[in-house]
């Protein structure tokens, strides 16, 4: 950093928010003059350590006391209170049953993200030393957690794909519960813990610490919110803020990978006040504001640094703790019979693959993970199967997302098919695995379809009854479950296919490609017209109980086609192999633009939830005709780079290197030896 400044010791709360230089003036600051904001000089109240957390007053109260001390730079510090007007704050003793998905309560909706500068910080995966087929690049930290013994466990992976290897030993309970009451007021800022519906006594790892507590309302705030497409309202709850938090709550092998995909994601978004804190150095001595370079508000409200991880050596460390003891308790849940295919276990795993994904994974740890889910979902549903007389791999999608299990085969559903189209196929690149790693292709292969809940009707009509109250698109990941099963069916023909291979299909590959790319195409022509004509019902205004669910609609209709063409796109190209010259290319890549363009904002959660088309639509605008489109998937890759999403880094370095070298994506992965994808 040129130069060195002295830091304003007596700023106002907005200039110290962003860590800028404060010039002190009364009533009102320069800075907040120009921004139109008010200027407040007083002292916000800040939660005390964990060791200081207080004890049992009078009647059985737990009291939770407060510092007044104003966090400094370098300093341990907490999040400020919200609304906190006493430095004591009471509440009863009281511990409620664990809820059902039935007491959701509604939530204020934050306001998203906005964009901010930032560099790129330290990459992790859940790669493990302790694990000879996880090749970690975070070499010589040494692990939070006891590492795992090479002669008590031959192989993690090998654990998906078989059975208990000690069906005696005990589930996992590391953190005994304890019988603390948790605050009547916010507990975490700008949060309700009523609105989570979380069961209590909330675990020690966040009772007993700060930064913990911090990490977690990051997830619930931040992260969780780029994971769905629309915002939640009365009729829709984000089943990663809800379900898994609440999972989270009952497993602390869950609540360990939460808190580090939230410490790895903010560490990524605070790095950018560091860098404008060194740029605005030179401006603060000239006394100039550096209006231009200023957080937008809403990142200004959420980034105060954590005590523990104000330094990136320090969250390296940290996150790299928190992903061993995952996976050493993860460990021990697969030797469990009844653990091993619990709901915990599988959002574990699940949300392991996300993390690698998320971040850029390039070790093919994501696949591992994804190959280790599809051996555990294949044990479950053939369990369940059994009960039912079946004996298959197909996996129905029901339409009640707000139940745990239901949501998380939705999930891993969207993750298994969008990772084959997104990603160079196995075939491809099965030779270059990292030994001992699982075959791939011998991975279960799953089929998909919706539910019929009436035997006196067809698939068909019972969605078309869904589609009368905009309920036949699924909110949580925004594909209707019509169109994600036939990109269920593209997926296969996409996993098997060797993309190196440039020869033509085989027949009876053309014959089901064009079967499908005719059922897709022809599914979306009649349900569109059936949507129209619903939503024209309202073309003089929707009633005011329904105007929420009403243009969160809108963005889901845009979202489910840009998926079916984004499908569509992935079988015309690499099975079909039509060149971008052709012109039925370029007029998927038309509709698909368009629709993203019209629809879908640059700041906003449904981008994060697009990635896959992004990537794969972006790459293929190669043409010179197509050239003018790029911005629209640029500004959209920077604004999620800029909000953490740091695996876009990659996906726009590929894009443009496919731009320049005119070049397929699947290929310059191959040339790179990288086993990329983007299924957020």
């Amino acid at each position: 950093m040129p130069g060195k400044f002295t830091r304003s010791r007596n700023g106002c709360q907005a200039c110290r928010s962003i860590k800028l230089k404060c010039d002190e003036g009364k009533p009102q600051c320069r800075r907040c003059s120009a921004k139109g904001i008010q200027c407040d000089y007083a002292v916000q109240l800040r939660w005390a350590s964990g060791a200081k957390r207080g004890g049992k007053a009078a009647g059985g109260k737990t009291i939770m006391r407060v510092s007044g001390k104003v966090g400094m730079r370098g300093k341990a510090r907490a999040a400020p209170i919200s609304g906190l007007l006493t430095p004591t704050v009471s509440a009863p003793a009281q511990v409620s049953p664990a809820p059902t998905p039935a007491q959701y309560s509604p939530q204020t909706q934050l306001a998203p993200v906005q964009s901010a500068q930032w560099n790129s910080v330290p990459q992790f995966n859940s790669s493990l030393q302790s694990i000879p087929q996880y090749n970690s690049p975070l070499q010589g930290i040494p692990p939070f957690g006891a590492p795992l013994s090479d002669e008590s466990f031959a192989s993690f992976m090998s654990m998906f794909n078989g059975g208990p290897m000690f069906p005696g030993m005990a589930p996992f309970d590391a953190f005994p519960p304890v019988n603390h009451a948790i605050p009547s007021a916010t507990f975490l800022s700008h949060i309700s813990l009523e609105s989570l519906n979380l069961p209590l006594p909330l675990p020690r790892r966040l009772v007993d610490s700060s930064s913990n507590m911090e990490l977690f309302e990051f997830y619930v705030r931040e992260t969780a919110n780029l994971l769905t497409p629309t915002k939640e309202s009365r009729f829709f709850k984000n089943p990663f803020k809800i379900l898994i938090s609440q999972m989270a709550m009952e497993s602390d092998t869950l609540l360990n990978i939460l808190l580090a995909f939230s410490a790895n994601h903010r560490s990524q978004m605070t790095c950018q006040i560091e860098d404008l804190d060194a740029s605005s150095s030179d401006d603060d001595n000239t006394g100039k504001m550096p209006v231009e370079e200023e957080l937008p508000p809403a990142i200004q409200n959420i980034l105060s640094p954590l005590p523990s991880l104000n330094n990136k050596s320090n969250t390296q460390t940290f996150v790299r703790g928190l992903l061993s003891k995952t996976v050493n308790n993860l460990v021990k849940k697969l030797q469990n019979s009844t653990q091993r295919t619990s709901d915990t276990t599988l959002a574990t795993v699940l949300m392991l693959t996300l993390f690698d994904i998320f971040f850029g994974d390039k070790s093919r740890s994501w696949r591992e993970h994804l190959d280790g889910a599809r051996n555990l979902f294949a044990e479950r549903l053939k369990q369940t199967n059994a009960d039912g007389g079946r004996d298959d791999l197909t996996i129905i999608l029901p339409f009640d997302t707000q139940i745990s299990t239901n949501f998380l085969f939705w999930w891993f559903s969207y993750i298994d098919i969008v990772a084959a189209l997104s990603s160079v196929s196995p075939v491809s690149s099965i030779t270059t695995g990292s030994p001992g790693s699982p075959d791939p292709l011998a991975s279960p292969i799953f089929s998909y379809r919706f539910p019929n809940m009436c035997k006196s009707q067809t698939d068909l009509e019972y969605l078309r009854e869904k589609r009368e109250t905009f309920d036949d698109i699924e909110r949580g990941i925004g594909v209707d479950p019509k169109v994600l099963s036939l990109m269920g069916d593209i997926s296969v023909l996409v996993y098997f296919h060797d993309d190196s291979d440039t020869s033509p299909p085989s027949q009876s590959t053309l014959v089901k490609a064009l079967e499908l790319d005719h059922e897709m195409l022809e599914y979306i022509r009649i349900s569109e017209l059936e949507r129209d004509s619903i939503m024209s019902r309202y073309k003089d205004g929707c009633p005011d109980e329904l105007i929420d669910k009403f243009n969160a609609y809108k963005i889901l209709r845009a979202m489910n086609k840009v998926f079916a063409f984004s499908g569509l796109l992935q079988l015309k190209r690499r099975i079909l192999r039509i060149p971008l010259s052709s012109s039925i290319i370029k007029e998927i890549l038309h509709d698909i633009t368009a629709l993203i363009e019209k629809y879908i904002p640059v700041e906003s959660s449904t981008t994060s939830c697009i990635i896959f088309c992004l990537f794969c639509c972006g790459c293929d605008l190669i043409d010179p005709d197509m050239a003018q489109y790029r911005h629209i998937y640029l500004d959209r890759i920077n604004q999620l780079s800029k909000i953490g999403v740091s695996s876009t880094k990659i996906a726009k370095s590929i894009m443009m290197e496919c731009w320049d070298d005119k070049k397929n994506w699947w290929d310059i992965l191959l040339e790179k030896n990288l086993d990329l994808t983007f299924a957020i």
